[in-house]
Parts: structure tokens; C-alpha cells; sequence
């Protein structure tokens, strides 16, 4: 009993990771798959999240008219001054 902290670390953390993966083995045995309706359903929720994604996407990239009116004022001055040097 006259070990130290770290000795008493090594004596528990073998015997608990091997525990860890006996419940692991287990619950891999012991675990039902989903059912169909439920991989479908799972799989329409995905469809839907995908969807709901492309669209902010789209809507990212899509260029607001305001902006883009500013821009192209901008161009406009901008050819004016290589014009103008």
C-alpha cells in the first residue's frame, strides 16, 4: 500500500478500458438495427436538410439587385477614371 498516486492510476486504468470495451463488444451484439420505416424516414429528414441546404446556398451566392446596381456604379466610376488618367 505504499505506492503512489501514479501506481494506483496504472493499477485501475487496465481493468476499467478493458471493461470499456467489453460493454462496447456488448452493445454492438445487442443493438437492433433501425427498422425499414425508420432508415427511410431517416433518410427523407436527410433529403430535406440537404434541400433546405442547396437552397441557403442558392440564396448565398444569389446577388442582391441593390448590391448589385451599387456595383455596377461603381464599375461605371471606375472606367470613367482610367478614362479621365
Amino acid at each position: 500500500m505504499d505506492g503512489n498516486a501514479l501506481s494506483y492510476l496504472y493499477a485501475t486504468e487496465w481493468p476499467l478500458l478493458a471493461g470499456l470495451g467489453i460493454w462496447a463488444w456488448w452493445m454492438l451484439l445487442s443493438t437492433e438495427p433501425a427498422s425499414p420505416e425508420q432508415a427511410a424516414e431517416r433518410q427523407a429528414f436527410e433529403q430535406a436538410e440537404r434541400a433546405k441546404i442547396a437552397v441557403a446556398r442558392k440564396q448565398a451566392l444569389d446577388e442582391d439587385p441593390n448590391l448589385a446596381q451599387y456595383n455596377e456604379q461603381l464599375a461605371q466610376l471606375a472606367e470613367e477614371d482610367r478614362r479621365n488618367a
